[in-house]
């Protein structure tokens, strides 16, 4: 019996016949598995180990979640729509009545209901998959309001901050390899125009005119489940990074990651596009959804959460290919170079969209 199948069994389920588990998904953080009956028509489970080198406080980690996913089931709940069940997450709890569980190692594991009748998504194919996908993480972040910032930890700390990020790329160039830093040269320079460009943006983070909330932080199109048969956006998912933040972190990565098809490490840079239609279906989708409740000053610069996210991660890539590519896993020697490139790319395009 596998250390899964032994984690799984300390849960409480309505296990009927003979459970197997198999690799679930195509998550690169988290081990995943589908636990599936050999009994027609029993309940199927998601079962997690979560990934302690990304967060490093595991146990923080399940404690926000234990937490975050009742708040929201009630908020679901009271709305009194049909099939609530597929519109949250919840948490399976253990046969001690915990919320997860540790196994000898020390590694902490959390289980889920499979919500049947859902698919997730690795890219758009059209407008209203966009338009859905940015309601839904409005909505969430309206179903988190009311949960009080303090009682949520930062899993990742400074996981958005511009201004560390800033600094750890002007560490990195002053100690650089100098072939990697003149291969590098006009990045670091784009690096520098963009520093300019939001320093207005991060000195209204910064002094809390722009309002702190709990977000999702981390708004890529596949951490959101929709219906099986239609183009409805049901459960936001992958919770982990739910912690203080600002709503133009989300809105700003789901441009980031759903604005254009290519891939963020396509060396063809010309295949690197703001898709008007898909913008302007996020930004108007999102607004629907949260511009009555957000405050003024959050729907003036909400664009520029995709200015600030798109340069972010422009210059994490950067940083590392500086460094000798410490952090992210490579292919080819110039890998982390390529996707700093691509993401500048993209920079250079949202700044110069219709509505900037």
């Amino acid at each position: 019996m596998s250390l899964a199948e032994d984690i799984f069994r300390t849960f409480s389920t309505e296990a009927a016949g003979n459970y197997r588990l198999r690799a679930y998904g195509s998550g690169h953080i988290h081990d995943t598995f589908l636990a599936e009956s050999d009994s027609p028509g029993a309940p199927r489970y998601i079962l997690q180990r979560i990934n302690a080198h990304v967060f490093r406080d595991p146990e923080l980690v399940s404690r926000n979640l234990a937490r975050i996913t009742p708040y929201i089931a009630a908020k679901v709940q009271a709305l009194g729509i049909a099939d609530p069940e597929r519109r949250y997450l919840s948490l399976i709890p253990t046969r001690e009545g915990q919320a997860w569980q540790t196994d000898p190692a020390g590694d902490y594991w959390r289980m889920f209901p499979f919500l049947e009748g859902t698919r997730s998504l690795d890219e758009l194919s059209h407008p209203q998959q966009a338009r859905e996908a940015a309601r839904a993480f409005a909505r969430y972040a309206q179903q988190l309001d009311g949960l009080p910032v303090a009682e949520i930890g930062a899993t990742i700390p400074h996981f958005h901050d511009a201004a560390r990020r800033i600094a750890a790329l002007e560490k990195a160039v002053e100690t650089a390899d100098q072939q990697r830093l003149t291969l590098a040269a006009t990045e670091v320079e784009q690096a520098q125009a963009w520093k300019t460009r939001i320093s207005p943006l991060l000195h209204l983070l910064e002094t809390g005119a722009i309002p702190r909330r709990l977000v999702h932080n981390d708004t890529k199109i596949n951490n959101l489940l929709f219906d099986a048969h239609s183009d409805e956006a049901l459960c936001v998912i992958d919770l982990d990074t739910v912690m203080p933040g600002t709503l133009l972190y989300d809105f700003g990565d789901l441009v980031r990651t759903c604005v254009s098809p290519a891939a963020e490490d396509e060396t063809d840079l010309s295949r690197v596009q703001v898709r008007p239609d898909m913008y302007e279906a996020l930004l108007e989708g999102y607004l629907s959804e949260a511009g009555d409740w957000m405050q003024a000053i959050e729907k003036e610069y909400l664009t520029e959460g995709a200015i600030l996210m798109t340069g972010i991660m422009a210059v994490r890539f950067l940083t590392d290919f500086l460094m000798g590519d410490v952090y992210y896993k490579i292919h080819h020697p110039m890998h982390n170079l390529d996707r700093a490139k691509n993401q500048f790319c993209l920079l250079q395009l949202l700044l110069a969209a219709p509505d900037r």
